[in-house]
């Protein structure tokens, strides 16, 4: 599930912190981020990190926000510029 791929994530030799994952989450599945902010990581149905929560999750979402997702379409949802290397 999301917890187990959060510590996979957290573990791997290849990880690389700048992603604002581990440096802004204590856990991959609840709002374990700073400022109390969504951290569910992505998992094998929903492969995708969503950033910065929809609008209907009120003081859950915000800039330490991260949420899995289908890749499909929402109209509750914003964007937030993510820069990886």
């Amino acid at each position: 599930g999301r917890e187990s791929n959060y510590n996979k994530y957290k573990e791997s030799k290849e990880t690389r912190y700048g992603d604002a994952i581990l440096e802004t989450s204590a856990s991959g599945n609840s709002s374990n981020s700073w400022n109390q902010d969504y951290s569910h990581f992505p998992y094998a149905h929903y492969p995708f990190f969503g950033r910065g929560g929809g609008c209907g999750s009120g003081s859950a979402a915000g800039v330490f926000s991260f949420n899995n997702n289908g890749g499909y379409s929402d109209s509750n949802c914003s964007f937030r510029v993510v820069l990886a290397f």
